[in-house]
């Protein structure tokens, strides 16, 4: 049986929870309708103030803002819609090995490869706060709701949780003298 034939995934509507639509209009200013052309265009102009804030990373309204973009693709992928990013941002993070150097390249001098590395650290550094604040959410839920997760009467536990957060946070008050320049 083919999923994809079901007319639910044919639909060019989307549902969007009236929470959700209403902290987007609060906080972002955008109501979406319940089509894709509306929630494309909410994500736009996310995308759009995410660059204007790039220079403030570590502000609530960057890492809300970053957060939002990342719920929207995430419906967009469910429904099968395109996510890649709607304007040219500089992405400079790779899964791949880093590029050789060409000779053009060489002539672009040392701050164009400080800036480079400056701009792959803050993006690395972006998703560890974010990574940091979702294990908050995952932290809280599971206290307020650890009475559920067993039939037995256990509770699930959260020390484990609370270690990987002190680790992280190690991580995270240490990022500039571990990511400082240095030559060999």
């Amino acid at each position: 049986m083919n999923l994809n034939t079901n007319s639910f995934f044919n639909s060019t509507d989307i549902h969007i929870s009236s929470r959700m639509n209403e902290y987007l209009k609060k906080n972002f200013g955008y109501e979406v309708e319940g089509d894709f052309d509306t929630l494309k265009e909410a994500k736009q102009s996310l995308e759009a103030e995410q660059v204007e804030l790039k220079s403030d990373y570590m502000s609530a309204k960057y890492i809300e803002n970053m957060l939002m973009i990342e719920t929207i693709t995430s419906l967009l992928k469910s429904h099968g819609e395109s996510t890649s990013p709607s304007h040219k941002q500089e992405e400079v993070v790779s899964e791949e090995t880093p590029e050789e150097v060409t000779e053009d390249e060489e002539e672009k001098g040392i701050e164009h490869y400080r800036y480079k590395n400056d701009s792959q650290l803050a993006n690395a550094k972006d998703k560890l706060i974010a990574c940091m604040a979702q294990l908050d959410y995952a932290i809280d839920y599971r206290a307020k709701n650890s009475h559920l997760f067993f039939n037995t009467g256990d509770k699930a536990g959260t020390g484990d949780l609370y270690r990987m957060k002190e680790q992280l946070e190690k991580l995270h008050d240490g990022w500039e003298e571990a990511t400082e320049l240095y030559g060999m």
